[in-house]
């Protein structure tokens, strides 16, 4: 009687549904595991070098650009961007009130180029501070269940939408809460973007290298279409 028993429990126990983690959970996992939210207020600055590398349908270069991006946190905030890209020497820096933007040393004063500039520094953190900029968004977020990437990597998806925005993000987390990949759904076609690897910087683990590929629905390359590098100037 003693052995059904515990037959019947070991049963039950292996029928047991997973407990699913919430998104706070994931979200407060992955900053642990990129150096935790305290080093990520204490950062005053960082300078990071970043190549862009866009590639054609026939997997050919298409351009090369190198940009400089300095995020000031501390005493206080201004975001600032230059270098060359989409053809020009350009340079936009943002203070938290006002925008500033040249391209080709002329001051750029009408309003949609600096809304254009203002969502390209947007953009721009929300893409280096990943996980971070999470844990402070109105985003809404949704735990869609696990996942394999390239048939290898085991992850836990995560489903992100944005106010005021039709583009639908999933963030990828692996077994050590690491974000290692992004998908993004934009103007009705899936990118999907490998953190390959990482650097250390004042503790944190921010990006050193990134892919972006074409995917369809089920994750499957299409074809490459950017390489990203960075670097940190110290």
């Amino acid at each position: 009687m003693r052995i059904l028993f515990l037959f019947s429990l070991l049963l039950i126990c292996g029928c047991a549904k997973e407990v699913e983690p919430t998104p706070k959970e994931l979200v407060d996992g992955s900053i642990q595991a990129h150096g935790g939210w305290e080093n990520y207020e204490n950062l005053e600055v960082v300078e990071i070098r970043k190549i862009v590398k866009l590639f054609d349908e026939n997997g050919y270069l298409e351009s090369q650009d190198r940009q400089y991006h300095t995020f000031s946190k501390k005493p206080r905030y201004k975001t600032r961007i230059h270098g060359i890209w989409d053809g020009a020497v350009r340079e936009i820096s943002f203070n938290g009130n006002e925008i500033f933007t040249t391209i080709n040393d002329s001051i750029v004063t009408d309003s949609i180029n600096h809304k254009k500039a203002l969502k390209t520094i947007q953009s721009a953190e929300f893409v280096f501070f990943q996980p971070f900029k999470l844990k402070v968004s109105e985003a809404a977020m949704e735990y869609t269940g696990k996942k394999v990437l390239f048939d290898s990597v085991p992850v836990s998806e995560m489903k992100v939408t944005y106010p005021n925005s039709e583009d639908v993000w999933w963030f990828y987390f692996d077994d050590g809460n690491r974000c290692v990949a992004n998908r993004v759904l934009h103007n009705g076609r899936y990118s999907l973007i490998e953190n390959l690897e990482f650097q250390d910087y004042k503790g944190l683990s921010i990006h050193k290298h990134r892919k972006s590929y074409f995917v369809d629905s089920l994750l499957n390359k299409e074809r490459l279409r950017a390489e990203y590098f960075y670097d940190v100037v110290e």
